[in-house]
């Protein structure tokens, strides 16, 4: 596949900018007062994944209530999760990023050549704070869109997000290439509105393979080929 064949290129950012192994693991060494918490928020990604909840504050809304039970209403208030996942968690993460992780090679270059190929390159992250995680990771690009799952109301793979962004830059959904690391959210949600997909592995495995996979160093390739 070429990816510069399409009008945009639409990057998810976690686990495909980046090797995020040992992400849960490195939050928890930064913070094992609030371990809990932190399982207890992971936990209330995978209950929201997919969730439409339609604008960003209805989101949070739904989000802090799901939180607020899988720690215990007994143990935090709604204000007190709001407060702890914006002030405490997000600045965590992008600290952890800051000092344990590195960008993939190739990104500026990749995005470059999206736009020398007349084309538009955009992040579409689960989490917010898109600015902050670019600069932890050292990632200096000129990208054309960038936006949350959360800001827009609904977690990968709930379809109008990705529908929504189409709309923003004035395309079709076919006229769009997904990169991200996860079939069953970035994948999901892009081929089910007509998008492609790349998604990125480490490494081949013949009995996960789909037609969809390509290594990071695959993908650089097909980027130079022209």
């Amino acid at each position: 596949m070429n990816p510069l064949q399409y009008k945009a290129v639409l990057f998810d950012f976690d686990g495909t900018l980046y090797d995020k192994s040992k992400m849960g693991v490195m939050l928890v060494l930064h913070n094992p007062s609030r371990a809990l918490w932190l399982k207890a928020n992971q936990h209330t990604r995978s209950v929201m994944k997919g969730k439409e909840c339609n604008d960003r504050t209805h989101f949070y809304e739904v989000y802090f209530e799901a939180l607020q039970h899988s720690i215990g209403k007994k143990s935090i208030t709604l204000e007190q999760a709001r407060r702890w996942y914006f002030s405490s968690f997000l600045p965590l993460m992008i600290r952890v990023l800051r000092l344990h992780y590195k960008a993939y090679p190739g990104i500026t270059e990749m995005v470059e050549s999206i736009h020398k190929a007349g084309g538009r390159a955009c992040i579409f992250s689960d989490y917010p704070c898109i600015d902050e995680r670019l600069g932890a990771l050292g990632i200096e690009c000129d990208f054309d869109l960038k936006i949350s799952a959360e800001d827009a109301g609904a977690l990968k793979p709930a379809t109008r997000p990705f529908l929504e962004i189409a709309k923003q830059l004035n395309l079709a959904p076919s006229e769009i290439l997904m990169i991200g690391d996860r079939l069953d959210t970035d994948g999901e949600g892009a081929l089910n509105v007509g998008m492609a997909f790349i998604r990125i592995v480490k490494k081949h495995k013949k009995d996960r393979a789909t037609p969809y996979d390509m290594t990071w160093r695959e993908l650089m390739n097909a980027f130079r080929e022209r």
